[in-house]
């Protein structure tokens, strides 16, 4: 019933206005923040063995064209902020070029929105992780992994420095280690199912209905296993585990 009360309050907070200038402080020592994807179609998912049943079909998907940070948001990405963002306090990622860690996808989404952004779809998500599929060679290939994330066998039980790694064929950083990002989606355990039953799929945004939100990527205590790039994880979004982190995708109204 209050609906637009509650939205007037939670803008007076974001302070849409001013989102831009915001960003551009953030961005200002990080050149070439955003990288642009073209978009185009891909094979999203997988049918590999041993692969889990919610990655199951590839189905055929078509994006438009959107811009992902090179980056997993970091600590010193936090100044100025006027709500608290994670944790603070882990010593397993304190340091400024750290990724900030513990967020819920509630802190993430508010903190993207502040910022003029968004969180990525997990379509998005996995199009920039494979570079629309020129990757998949090498990122399906566990023995290469510990050459493009920190995992539980090289990260010493704590996040690294963000682009220290291999970067990927588009120029994106820790897509497959460090820490989990959070995507804009709901999740369901049959929407891939759904989508190819339906043929080509243009900007899929997500289940319709459910309690948990989408987590890709693994995260600096994970074996390689659930690193390859169409692993699934999911959990409610006030989940604060130390593993959550986010990235940002440019433009709040673009979808």
């Amino acid at each position: 019933i209050r609906a637009g009360e509650a939205w007037q309050l939670v803008a007076g907070v974001l302070d849409p206005e001013h989102a831009s200038r915001r960003l551009s402080e953030r961005r200002a020592s990080d050149d070439g923040y955003f990288i642009s994807i073209p978009g185009g179609e891909f094979l999203m998912g997988s049918d590999r063995a041993g692969c889990a049943s919610e990655e199951r079909p590839p189905h055929d998907v078509v994006l438009s064209p959107f811009s992902i940070a090179r980056f997993q948001v970091t600590n010193k990405w936090q100044a100025g902020t006027p709500f608290s963002i994670g944790v603070t306090d882990d010593p397993r990622s304190q340091a400024p070029d750290q990724p900030i860690i513990g967020v819920t996808w509630y802190e993430a989404w508010v903190f993207a929105t502040w910022l003029g952004c968004r969180l990525p779809t997990e379509a998005e998500w996995e199009f920039a992780c494979r570079s629309g599929g020129m990757d998949d060679a090498r990122l399906f290939d566990e023995s290469l992994i510990p050459d493009f994330a920190w995992y539980a066998g090289n990260a010493a039980n704590r996040t690294h420095t963000v682009g220290t790694r291999k970067p990927n064929s588009l120029g994106i950083f820790d897509m497959l280690g460090n820490v989990r990002e959070w995507c804009q989606d709901l999740f369901s355990t049959d929407y891939y199912r759904e989508l190819a039953a339906q043929g080509v799929s243009h900007n899929p945004v997500g289940a319709q209905a459910g309690e948990h939100r989408v987590l890709r990527v693994g995260c600096f205590d994970w074996n390689t296993a659930n690193l390859v790039p169409s692993y699934r994880n999911h959990n409610l979004p006030n989940n604060r585990g130390f593993q959550n982190g986010l990235r940002l995708v440019e433009g709040w109204d673009s979808m």
